[in-house]
């Protein structure tokens, strides 16, 4: 015989049943013997619980139940059956729990265009950006979909529309560059780090958590292996002689090794813990520099945006661009396109080229068969 503390039965009534809390507490917790262990502590009979959802008057008894289940309730069934085992679950939660205090408390079958639309402009005037508007909605109108999924609800109301600009990413010009490696080198022992990471991060493209699982084996003749990416698989970014003085010293040194020290860590929470830490230390230095260098709508990611950007200004191919920063998806790759050259004249001297190729092939073939 199994017996569930209280989170533990909640858990399993939902992911067997699709049920809320508020019907555990209102509609099966009556029917079952609580054991009292301490004042806080209260275990309930695994069988008991099945029994109490298979009864049917439980259906019946629970319907009126049923029409107050709310946007918590679907957020919360989405993040047990979906979000908590993806790669970010840790930021998912973050969201889930930030719609939930908005959001939350919604009746489901109450839930229209007009409250959401209502809720996107109430966002807007409170400021935030729409790339964070934008996330917000597209994480209530998923756990919409599931509560529809379940029957919860009939229909999934429109989502409104959201314009996000992604045509353009903010990146470093060379006398920015400059002015902030300047900095880095007035702020002393404090700018030391930075000035490293800094210029690994502008000549490879890497992410923070990228550098941070780098290890001295990880760097070979011709490049760095960035390993277990965003995208999930590990990339071989050739190395420029800046970016590998820079590496070598950063590997080296005993601040950063203390601070990546457990990035590898068997247990993935710890591993979380670390590169949140490294993160934080990082953005908070690099605003001591900007703040020096006086370039002030910028942060320390924009670094990888100035390497891409370079990469495609300079002509590379899009897929090989995607490769080198290891997106996942090749739409993140298009937000550069718009800087890649546009001049049409390129594709005249490229047929010109081939044209002319062409009659050199004819002509030597008209050659070889005069002189036979």
């Amino acid at each position: 015989m199994r017996y569930l503390s209280h989170s533990e039965a909640l858990k399993f009534v939902q992911r067997e049943a699709g049920l809320s809390r508020e019907i555990f507490d209102l509609n099966i917790r009556p029917r079952l013997i609580e054991r009292k262990y301490s004042d806080r502590v209260t275990r309930f009979d695994q069988v008991a619980i099945e029994a109490a959802i298979a009864d049917p008057s439980f259906e019946e008894g629970s319907e009126m139940l049923l029409r107050r289940r709310t946007v918590a309730d679907a957020l919360e069934h989405t993040w047990e059956t979906e979000w908590c085992r993806q790669k970010g679950a840790k930021t998912q939660r973050n969201l889930v729990d930030q719609v939930k205090r908005e959001t939350g408390d919604w009746v489901l079958k109450k839930v229209d265009y007009n409250r959401i639309e209502k809720w996107v402009l109430e966002l807007r005037q409170r400021g935030l950006a729409e790339a964070t508007i934008a996330r917000r909605l597209t994480c209530l109108m998923r756990a919409l979909r599931m509560a529809k999924i379940k029957d919860w609800i009939s229909v999934v109301p429109e989502k409104p529309s959201i314009s996000i600009d992604n045509t353009r990413e903010r990146y470093l010009t060379r006398a920015e560059e400059k002015a902030l490696l300047d900095a880095c080198d007035r702020l002393g022992d404090r700018g030391r780090i930075m000035k490293l990471v800094m210029k690994v991060m502008l000549d490879t493209g890497a992410r923070i958590s990228d550098l941070a699982k780098v290890r001295s084996h990880d760097i070979t003749d011709d490049g760095v292996i960035f390993r277990d990416r965003k995208n999930a698989t590990n990339t071989k970014v050739p190395l420029t002689a800046r970016a590998r003085e820079a590496l070598d010293r950063l590997l080296r040194d005993e601040w950063w090794q203390s601070w990546t020290a457990d990035v590898h860590h068997p247990n993935k929470a710890t591993r979380d813990t670390e590169l949140k830490n490294l993160k934080d230390r990082l953005t908070h230095d690099f605003r001591l520099v900007r703040d020096e260098a006086q370039v002030k709508d910028v942060v320390l990611h924009v670094c990888r945006h100035t390497c891409i950007s370079r990469l495609v200004q300079a002509g590379m191919d899009l897929v090989k661009v995607q490769q080198w920063a290891g997106h996942k998806d090749f739409r993140m790759t298009l937000r550069y396109a718009h800087l890649a050259p546009t001049s049409l004249s390129v594709g005249k001297s490229i047929l010109e080229r081939d044209l002319q190729e062409s009659d050199n092939v004819l002509d030597f073939d008209k050659r070889r068969i005069t002189d036979g």
